[in-house]
């Protein structure tokens, strides 16, 4: 019997050339590319739907740890008595005409609602502008926090023998052609 023989696989290989494993069709491409930016679209729909949401809870808490004034606005003491006798005759000619009083109520509780209204929302974007402030220091400092871990990294990859060359090969790789790994 001949061992050689016997040794030898009769089935050919399945893979025998791995490269045709990595390649993909252009189908294939199209349909990871569309099922990529799909995901990315709906993460960031997700995303920003947390972030909206946090920002009306904070807005909310601090306008309930806060309230907003709303007093309704008052004479002076400083008013002169020609104010007082204007008034008055005002309010005579008020009897005489129910329709132009009816109008100055309105008139009235309209800017009362108006000024209402201006209070709360200059309030609101107040809280929003304060919780937008804090947002963008949390994300100064996690950037800080990468840029010190990239300078940190690139240091030991210098350290390890690397040439500049392949380090400007991995940025070139990774897209990231010109990061400034510098903290402030």
């Amino acid at each position: 019997m001949n061992f050689n023989a016997a040794n030898k696989l009769t089935v050919p290989l399945l893979f025998e050339n791995v490269q045709k494993l990595h390649t993909k069709t252009l189908y294939e491409q199209h349909m990871w590319q569309v099922n990529y930016e799909e995901f990315i679209a709906a993460e960031m729909k997700r995303q920003q739907e947390c972030m909206h949401e946090k920002e009306s809870n904070f807005v909310s808490k601090k306008l309930t740890e806060n309230p907003v004034e709303l007093e309704c606005r008052s004479r002076s003491p400083n008013s002169s008595s020609t104010e007082d006798a204007s008034t008055k005759s005002e309010e005579r000619n008020l009897k005489a005409d129910p329709e132009q009083a009816l109008l100055r109520e309105q008139r009235a509780a309209s800017c009362r609602k108006s000024r209402i209204n201006n209070k709360l929302k200059k309030a609101t974007l107040q809280y929003r502008n304060e919780f937008k402030a804090q947002q963008l220091q949390e994300a100064e400092r996690a950037l800080n926090e990468i840029r010190k871990k990239l300078k940190f990294a690139k240091q030991i990859f210098l350290v390890k023998g690397h040439t500049g060359a392949e380090l400007a090969n991995l940025h070139k790789l990774y897209g990231v052609e010109d990061f400034n790994c510098q903290t402030k």
